[in-house]
Protein backbone atom coordinates (compact mmCIF):
# COMPACT_ATOMS: atom_id res chain seq x y z
CA UNK A 1 0.00 0.00 0.00
CA UNK A 2 1.64 3.48 -0.66
CA UNK A 3 2.32 5.46 2.17
CA UNK A 4 3.28 9.18 3.17
CA UNK A 5 6.74 10.61 1.90
CA UNK A 6 9.22 9.79 4.67
CA UNK A 7 10.45 12.62 7.29
CA UNK A 8 8.24 14.96 6.22
CA UNK A 9 5.34 17.17 7.85
CA UNK A 10 4.24 19.07 4.15
CA UNK A 11 3.19 16.79 1.51
CA UNK A 12 4.39 17.86 -1.93
CA UNK A 13 2.51 19.89 -4.03
CA UNK A 14 2.10 17.02 -6.35
CA UNK A 15 1.03 14.40 -4.11
CA UNK A 16 -1.84 12.47 -5.34
CA UNK A 17 -4.54 10.92 -2.57
CA UNK A 18 -6.92 7.96 -3.78
CA UNK A 19 -9.95 9.08 -5.45
CA UNK A 20 -13.03 7.14 -4.59
CA UNK A 21 -17.00 6.71 -4.05
CA UNK A 22 -18.80 4.83 -1.87
CA UNK A 23 -22.45 4.59 -2.64
CA UNK A 24 -25.16 3.76 -0.03
CA UNK A 25 -28.89 3.27 -0.44
CA UNK A 26 -30.44 5.70 2.19
CA UNK A 27 -29.19 8.50 4.72
CA UNK A 28 -29.33 5.77 7.71
CA UNK A 29 -26.94 3.80 5.80
CA UNK A 30 -24.65 6.89 5.19
CA UNK A 31 -24.79 7.74 8.67
CA UNK A 32 -23.83 4.40 10.02
CA UNK A 33 -20.49 4.15 7.77
CA UNK A 34 -19.52 7.76 9.05
CA UNK A 35 -20.19 5.86 12.19
CA UNK A 36 -17.69 3.36 11.48
CA UNK A 37 -15.31 5.28 10.39
CA UNK A 38 -15.40 7.67 13.03
CA UNK A 39 -14.67 4.26 15.37
CA UNK A 40 -11.63 3.57 12.79
CA UNK A 41 -10.53 6.98 13.38
CA UNK A 42 -10.55 6.44 16.98
CA UNK A 43 -8.77 3.35 16.99
CA UNK A 44 -5.42 1.99 17.13
CA UNK A 45 -4.64 1.41 13.19
CA UNK A 46 -1.67 2.38 11.44
CA UNK A 47 -2.47 5.99 9.39
CA UNK A 48 0.81 5.98 7.55
CA UNK A 49 -0.85 4.50 4.74
CA UNK A 50 -3.00 6.92 2.52
CA UNK A 51 -5.66 4.89 1.59
CA UNK A 52 -6.30 4.08 5.61
CA UNK A 53 -5.34 7.58 6.54
CA UNK A 54 -7.89 9.06 4.01
CA UNK A 55 -11.06 6.13 5.19
CA UNK A 56 -10.41 7.18 9.19
CA UNK A 57 -11.08 10.69 8.06
CA UNK A 58 -13.68 10.18 6.20
CA UNK A 59 -16.47 10.56 8.89
CA UNK A 60 -15.39 14.36 9.17
CA UNK A 61 -17.62 15.30 6.15
CA UNK A 62 -18.46 12.11 4.54
CA UNK A 63 -18.19 13.76 0.74
CA UNK A 64 -17.08 10.26 -0.76
CA UNK A 65 -19.88 8.90 0.43
CA UNK A 66 -23.12 9.35 -1.88
CA UNK A 67 -26.90 8.06 -1.42
CA UNK A 68 -28.22 6.43 -4.32
CA UNK A 69 -32.07 4.65 -3.33
CA UNK A 70 -32.68 3.78 -6.78
CA UNK A 71 -29.81 1.58 -8.23
CA UNK A 72 -27.98 -1.39 -6.60
CA UNK A 73 -25.17 -1.12 -9.38
CA UNK A 74 -22.99 2.37 -9.71
CA UNK A 75 -21.72 2.80 -13.30
CA UNK A 76 -18.73 4.19 -13.53
CA UNK A 77 -18.85 5.97 -17.34
CA UNK A 78 -15.01 5.98 -17.75
CA UNK A 79 -15.00 2.04 -16.92
CA UNK A 80 -18.23 1.51 -19.08
CA UNK A 81 -16.30 3.80 -22.38
CA UNK A 82 -12.90 1.50 -21.70
CA UNK A 83 -15.41 -2.27 -22.17
CA UNK A 84 -16.76 -0.67 -24.98
CA UNK A 85 -13.26 -0.14 -26.76
CA UNK A 86 -11.98 -3.24 -25.17
CA UNK A 87 -15.12 -5.34 -26.63
CA UNK A 88 -14.02 -3.15 -30.37
CA UNK A 89 -10.51 -4.20 -30.24
CA UNK A 90 -10.52 -7.97 -28.37
CA UNK A 91 -13.91 -9.51 -29.33
CA UNK A 92 -15.75 -10.52 -32.44
CA UNK A 93 -19.09 -9.45 -31.18
CA UNK A 94 -22.10 -10.89 -33.45
CA UNK A 95 -25.00 -8.91 -32.44
CA UNK A 96 -27.29 -12.16 -34.42
CA UNK A 97 -25.94 -13.34 -30.69
CA UNK A 98 -28.93 -11.13 -28.62
CA UNK A 99 -31.73 -12.15 -31.26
Amino acid sequence: MKTYPDNTNILPNDFKFWEYKITVPDEETKKEMMDAFHHIYNSSIDTSYVLVNQLAHEYINGENISIDSQEEITIDKAQYQKLLKYKEKYLEWDESHWK
